[in-house]
């Protein structure tokens, strides 16, 4: 474990319109990642990575989501929270049932990154900003190039679903990198204006965040990230066998 223990709370209530060939009812977070439901996976990485808490985010699927807790995660304390008000209410829901913690890991329930989940909380408290987003330097993904982060790693410009133009990006050394959808938050930015209800956590409140206070980026260089919300990533993604269960160990579900 790397650093002090932390809480983590997982936006799991996405209703997947884009996979519903393929996903056959079940929500994103329980499709199979190498024939394991991912929720399981995710769970048991964080644990074994630091965290002593967790809380679910769910909306889409909640019934199948809770009945797979109640059987499969039984051993392990989780909190839940309901949201389908937007990206931003489900972040902002977690900040509050979380709100007796300094600190919150808030991160998508539709995402494979190699990353260390401790060592990312580690290097936030030590800087202490009021946040800290994951980002990689891999090319063709997602909103790709959206993140400037300046030499020291602090980010300068937030342009996810923007045109880059409009950021009007202030560093002349700023480099683009991509964002893993991996934050680490003071609670105390629950009070921001910018979480008004249907908000987008990446487009208004993140962006508010990063003009307005100090946040930080953690790269995961060009180590895996794969945001599976589309068919034809999901089937990449599944194809990546040996990465995938040097993740997630065959068995460290049922830890």
């Amino acid at each position: 474990m790397a650093g002090d223990s932390f809480a983590a709370a997982i936006l799991a209530g996405g209703q997947g319109t884009r996979m519903k060939d393929i996903a056959d009812g079940l929500p994103k977070c329980l499709l199979p990642i190498d024939g394991r439901p991912f929720l399981g996976l995710l769970v048991r990485k964080l644990l074994r990575e630091g965290c002593d808490e967790i809380a679910l985010i769910l909306g889409y699927g909640e019934r199948l989501v809770r009945e797979y807790i109640s059987t499969e995660l039984r051993d392990i304390p989780i909190r839940s929270g309901i949201c389908s008000a937007g990206t931003g209410q489900a972040v902002l829901t977690a900040l509050r049932l979380l709100s007796y913690r300094d600190d919150v890991m808030c991160l998508n329930g539709d995402t494979v990154i190699d990353v260390h989940y401790g060592t990312v909380m580690k290097f936030h408290r030590d800087l202490q900003p009021a946040a800290t987003i994951v980002t990689t330097d891999l090319r063709g993904v997602p909103n790709e190039g959206a993140v400037f982060v300046g030499p020291d790693g602090r980010v300068w410009a937030f342009t996810e679903g923007k045109a880059p133009a409009s950021a009007g990006v202030p560093h002349p050394d700023n480099r683009r990198v991509s964002n893993c959808g991996v934050y680490c938050l003071r609670t105390s930015v629950s009070g921001l204006p910018a979480f008004a209800a249907g908000s987008d956590f990446e487009q208004n409140v993140l962006s508010a965040l990063v003009s307005s206070e100090v946040v930080m980026s953690v790269s995961n260089g060009t180590n895996l990230f794969a945001d599976f919300g589309t068919a034809d990533r999901y089937r990449r993604l599944n194809s990546r066998t040996s990465e995938l269960r040097r993740l997630y160990p065959v068995g460290s579900e049922t830890r």
